[in-house]
């Protein structure tokens, strides 16, 4: 009988280098995010015991707002990820510092600018009425929106070090720092429920704050040591580039915009419509069948730096004979979404208990939209 475990490194080690390279990397990937997709299912019920469903409902809201910002970087971050794809490509050093350094400059004068501009208006924001919530008081939804927005405009910047990985064919690193981020979460919350009383304030601090944490740390291991032929400095910097950047971030930004109006809006139409009590519901729901969309992209995020490298080296066929594997993997999850709509209810009763109410047609329509 044969091996388990030799047939599947026969099969990692079957084909030319970058193909090993990104079938590794999603194997890789899928181990990092079963972790984290664990870590953060167990958080999930224990938030909601913590907070209750309508706090964790204005949490869900919040971030999803404050997550819109994200955009504004005009798809600076794709456009780096294709162009020191190529420069790595080649080998082109001086070209890649330069696209990593002025991208550095221009999200920082970005989201500078922007984290200025909503630290000054903010205050001056109703957000209890916004939020359509009477539960949590105006000056802790005043603090809890102004420092989780700070920690999502220094996470913006400091995410660039994931983009430079990906771009390096070696996104199962970057992979890494959303596991350790939901561990290290599940760990102080679980603490907090030992040790105080529900807070939103806590809860927002603890979510908002471990992932930039981890992401310092990430980039000064990598800039000091296997990347600092690519570590941004002043010198480098040269604002002819952004134009390129722009102008291929500006396509995906266009994509990118059509996903904040389908993922993003979702939670504050439905907080406005029915209140943030609602959100819990649907948000578990789509957790649940977004599993789909991750495992999807596990499998085609690694395949980004690879596709661009092939294109260089006009190595077509190999990019045809992956996109043929891709379409039959995709039948493969459409299958799975049938099923996990017949299993739905069972799951939610398992997963949070009768906390929570899920309608199938729910299940049936997230399903449906995945």
């Amino acid at each position: 009988m044969t091996n388990p475990i030799k047939h599947l490194f026969s099969l990692l080690n079957r084909g030319d280098a970058l193909s090993v390279r990104v079938k590794k990397h999603i194997l890789i990937s899928f181990l990092l995010r079963g972790v984290s997709i664990l870590s953060g299912f167990i958080l999930v019920p224990l938030t909601l015991n913590y907070i209750g469903v309508e706090q964790y409902g204005i949490w869900l809201t919040l971030s999803s707002i404050i997550a819109w910002f994200g955009y504004f970087d005009i798809g600076m971050g794709n456009g780096l990820k294709n162009k020191l794809a190529a420069a790595l490509a080649v080998n082109d050093i001086k070209n890649a510092k330069t696209y990593v350094s002025t991208t550095y400059a221009g999200m920082i004068l970005i989201f500078g600018t922007l984290m200025a501009a909503f630290l000054s208006v903010n205050p001056f924001l109703n957000w209890a009425s916004i939020l359509n919530t009477t539960e949590v008081g105006s000056f802790e939804l005043l603090m809890v929106v102004q420092i989780v927005g700070l920690f999502f405009f220094i996470q913006f910047v400091l995410n660039l070090m994931g983009t430079i990985l990906a771009a390096d064919n070696r996104p199962a690193i970057t992979n890494s720092i959303l596991p350790a981020s939901n561990i290290l979460s599940l760990l102080i919350i679980y603490i907090l429920t030992l040790t105080t009383d529900g807070s939103l304030l806590k809860i927002s601090v603890v979510y908002a704050g471990t992932t930039p944490v981890l992401y310092v740390f990430v980039m000064i291991f990598f800039f000091t040591g296997q990347y600092k032929y690519l570590r941004p400095s002043i010198k480098h910097v040269n604002f002819r580039y952004f134009k390129e950047l722009i102008n291929l971030g500006v396509k995906f930004l266009i994509l990118q915009l059509s996903v904040m109006v389908i993922f993003t809006t979702d939670n504050l139409i439905i907080t406005r419509i029915l209140g943030p009590e609602h959100v819990t519901p649907y948000n578990i729901a789509y957790k649940f069948f977004n599993l789909i969309n991750i495992a999807f992209t596990i499998i085609l995020k690694p395949t980004w730096a690879a596709y661009t490298n092939a294109y260089v080296r006009e190595d077509f066929g190999w990019i045809k004979g992956v996109m043929r594997k891709m379409l039959l993997i995709y039948a493969g999850f459409m299958m799975l979404a049938i099923f996990m709509v017949l299993i739905s209810n069972h799951f939610y009763l398992f997963w949070v208990g009768d906390k929570v109410s899920i309608d199938l047609s729910l299940s049936g329509l997230m399903a449906l939209s995945v």
